[in-house]
């Protein structure tokens, strides 16, 4: 992996973003009879080792998030879900040994479509 200090010269269509890889995996399962349904994410970004060290320890970063969801009325009209989810700076320490490493976060909703 290649590191320099300057931001590299082929920044490609979007310069305004940064070079990176993503990574997503979704599951879910839902019963119907239950009204019922659990659900998971993970997502990772890495940035290209062509930035500089610090650039990427603020930038490569992971999230992992659960939950449950509760539908109370039919075709998704009405619903209450309930999610914890971590969010991961994995090279954070690598840069600045007291930089917060990663966050927590608990989330509960309710969603309401109408037509």
């Amino acid at each position: 992996m290649r590191q320099t200090a300057a931001i590299p010269s082929n920044v490609g269509t979007y310069p305004n973003v940064l070079k990176q890889t993503n990574y997503l995996a979704e599951a879910g399962y839902y019963n119907h009879s239950a009204r019922f349904s659990v659900f998971g994410k993970f997502e990772m970004r890495k940035i290209s080792g062509d930035y500089p060290a610090t650039l990427q320890a603020t930038q490569n970063q992971w999230w992992l998030a659960g939950g449950v969801k509760y539908y109370v009325a039919p075709f998704n009209l009405l619903n209450f879900a309930l999610q914890y989810e971590r969010n991961n700076f994995f090279d954070a320490d690598k840069v600045t040994p007291s930089q917060q490493s990663g966050l927590n976060s608990v989330t509960f909703q309710m969603q309401l479509l109408l037509y």
